[in-house]
């Protein structure tokens, strides 16, 4: 027994059992498949083959270190080392290598179906994963732009500028950006808040331009979405300070 305790000797054993096992599958499934040939009087069922029996038997038998990976067995591991229990786990697995041999198109196709779902489970946490990156990139985006925007809000507000006087416009779209200040609001629902407001009628067509205005003046900022590539909108502190302003009559 000195000889085989070398990893290559080791290892060579293991594929010995895998071939003799795969061997002895094969012929046995032939032998099973031709008896039941003979005893079946239908001249459309073809000859079994004692090639195609012994092939996929020796396939069957050389995936079974597979499978004792998707069990998570320490068989193979046991053999390999310098355990005393090695010989008595290589008998068990001649006995794999012997039911998988024997269980050829059955086991062959159970161990391909896995390996599919493994895939398809390996591309979906994939796609899950680049999406993932992607909203983070977004978020660190719109983070780095709104810690930008905060800095000029406050160079803004440190310059001492004179107070912003308000048209009726401008006050009824602050008013429905005030609504949702942490939202980044898109021009529809900033004109549905101000139709609901009923303060004053005003056209669809005339948010765009009192946004603008709102923007040029620094009461507002715009941005582009990153997901539909959408302006939307969002209120500045200045924009809430002159907003508060206009309302308190100062």
């Amino acid at each position: 027994m000195e000889y085989f305790q070398s990893d290559l000797a080791r290892f060579l054993l293991v594929i010995g059992f895998m071939i003799v096992a795969g061997a002895l599958g094969g012929v046995t499934n032939y032998l099973v498949e031709l008896k039941n040939h003979r005893n079946v009087d239908d001249s459309s069922i073809p000859t079994p083959s004692f090639r195609l029996n012994l092939g996929l038997s020796v396939i069957a038998s050389f995936l079974v270190p597979l499978f004792l990976g998707f069990i998570q067995s320490d068989v193979l591991k046991i053999i390999m080392s310098k355990e005393d229990a090695w010989l008595q786990s290589l008998l068990i697995f001649f006995g794999f290598c012997l039911v998988a041999a024997f269980a050829a198109n059955s086991f062959i196709g159970s161990i391909s179906s896995k390996i599919l779902r493994m895939a398809e489970q390996a591309n979906e946490e994939a796609q899950d994963a680049r999406r993932i990156a992607q909203q983070t990139k977004i978020e660190i985006s719109e983070q780095l732009e709104e810690e930008s925007i905060s800095e000029d809000d406050a160079a803004m507000s440190a310059s001492s500028l004179d107070n912003v006087d308000l048209s009726v416009p401008q006050e009824m779209v602050l008013k429905a950006l005030n609504n949702k200040p942490q939202m980044r609001r898109s021009v529809s629902g900033i004109f549905h808040d101000v139709r609901l407001s009923g303060e004053s009628e005003m056209p669809r067509g005339n948010v765009k331009p009192v946004l603008d205005s709102l923007v040029e003046n620094g009461l507002a900022h715009s941005f582009q979405s990153d997901r539909d590539g959408t302006i939307r909108y969002k209120m500045t502190k200045l924009g809430s300070v002159e907003l508060q302003r206009q309302i308190a009559g100062t």
